[in-house]
């Protein structure tokens, strides 16, 4: 037995395709096609170029056909969609950091209701509070029907309009069960119940490729399956439901999996995942700011490698704490301006060289994660939190998050969502009895990181309080 699938991938700073193959005992990838994936302003707004990633979708299709693969799946980042008027986009898809429902947000008197009705834990970044702003604007009396990003990709693959549900759960607009959208909700906000097309549940088909897909890229009939669309749930399918997760890139995202949702901590949202089952996490601000650091350390002439970053990052060197969550850091023009900027109203030191911006960074992420796993393990019995995704890869990070955290930290498969792709495809096609053979299937993992000098944590939690106390005293 050799079976050959195909998992794209799209991250908010890069896409990937990956070949997933199974022999009847272990699973295994080989990387196809990577392309970065950078948003663009367009009339003023913050826009993916959906031509580009369609482009790179069909190259990465051509480039497996030879291995004749069986199917393809598709996970993305949440919130984002398109709107469609007889299969055509007619605008831009616009990115999550746009802002351009900010105040919609703001003014938004009911935010309580919203998250009782859907479990959904009200974001700005919420695809309901970007409908609402094109309400306004009038884009929704031109469109006929939304698609989010991996299901836009499905359609033009196969023709067929369908929502996935653990991708149509970052919406803030489905059901409590999760198989549907939310009507009673959807017609109180007025929007109309036509643009929502039909939500199915993972680990099933959308549709087949189209004849002329099938034709241009030299591939049989093939199916895509709706796969754990959003990439956090295709991460989290391949951690063991026993522990936490920490799905660690752009964004950090800690959890568990439940059966049910939880509406008792609005700090918290209940994403729909595997088979219907809940992903139960809080999204905090992950390394995005590490990415953006880097990027503003190129824009002065320092082009700086993340493994050079990581190097030169200095703990022992640690002038300032921030929060990563304050909105100063949602997407400013130079990363290094705006940690200055934090610094100066908290009357902190600023950061003196690229290790130092680096450290503050790792120091402030793990102190977050750490309160946040506080609250999360309470009433649970985690013994170990398995981190996901590239932010794995630091060692420096990972041991700072096991001490914040008091808790072991076992450092999972750093292309989970795409092994999670690709055992939900082979499980879809009927090669896996249940999703446990699937998990034993996966390549091992390895590094575990155990709890470190708890006096130099204690230490940080103090001053990381000050910090915040100084800045909710100017706000």
């Amino acid at each position: 037995m050799n079976i050959n699938t195909l998992a794209i991938d799209l991250g908010a700073s890069s896409g990937r395709a990956m070949l997933g193959s199974y022999d009847g005992n272990t699973i295994s990838y080989k990387e196809l096609l990577r392309w970065d994936n950078n948003p663009s302003t367009i009339d003023g707004e913050l826009c993916w170029d959906f031509d580009l990633i369609m482009d790179n979708v069909y190259k990465a299709i051509s480039l497996a056909a030879p291995f004749d693969i069986e199917s393809i799946g598709i996970d993305s980042w949440g919130v984002d969609y398109g709107l469609l008027k007889k299969g055509k986009l007619i605008h831009p898809v616009r990115h999550y950091r746009d802002g351009r429902a900010q105040d919609i947000f703001d003014s938004f008197k009911d935010k309580s209701a919203l998250y009782d009705a859907t479990g959904i834990q009200p974001m700005r970044i919420n695809t309901v509070f970007s409908l609402l702003d094109d309400k306004r604007k009038g884009l929704l009396d031109k469109a006929d029907k939304m698609l989010f990003v991996p299901d836009l990709i499905a359609y033009h693959l196969t023709g067929e309009y369908h929502c996935e549900t653990s991708i149509a759960s970052t919406s803030g607009l489905l059901g409590e069960d999760g198989y549907d959208w939310n009507y009673p909700l959807i017609d109180k906000l007025k929007l109309p119940r036509s643009l929502f097309p039909k939500v199915m549940n993972n680990c099933s088909v959308y549709g087949y490729v189209t004849e002329d897909v099938s034709f241009r890229l030299g591939i049989g009939n093939i199916p895509v399956c709706a796969v754990c669309c959003h990439d956090t749930a295709s991460a989290a399918a391949c951690v063991d439901g026993k522990d936490a997760f920490l799905s660690l890139g752009t964004w950090a995202l800690l959890g568990v999996r439940q059966p049910h949702i939880d509406i008792s901590d609005a700090d918290y949202t209940n994403e729909r995942g595997l088979l219907g089952e809940v992903t139960y996490l809080t999204n905090i601000t992950g390394m995005w700011i590490t990415q953006q650091i880097r990027r503003a350390l190129k824009g002065r002439g320092e082009d700086y490698s993340f493994a050079r970053l990581e190097e030169e990052c200095e703990l022992d060197k640690l002038p300032s704490l921030i929060d990563v969550s304050d909105p100063i850091f949602d997407n400013p023009s130079d990363m290094l301006e705006a940690i200055d900027a934090y610094c100066e109203c908290t009357v902190q030191p600023t950061p003196k060289s690229a290790g130092e911006y680096v450290a503050t960074a790792y120091a402030s992420l793990a102190l977050k994660i750490g309160r946040c796993f506080d609250k999360l393990s309470r009433g649970r019995d985690i013994s170990k939190i398995t981190v996901l995704g590239g932010g794995g890869q630091s060692a420096k990070l990972c041991s700072l998050i096991a001490s914040a955290c008091d808790t072991r930290i076992s450092i999972g498969h750093s292309e989970s969502t795409m092994l999670g792709n690709v055992l939900v495809q082979l499980y879809t096609l009927g090669y896996l009895p249940d999703i446990d053979a699937g998990l034993r299937a996966l390549p091992a993992s390895g590094v575990v990181y155990s709890p470190d000098d708890k006096d130099f944590t204690d230490e940080l939690y103090e001053r990381y309080d000050a910090v915040l106390a100084a800045r909710a005293a100017i706000k």
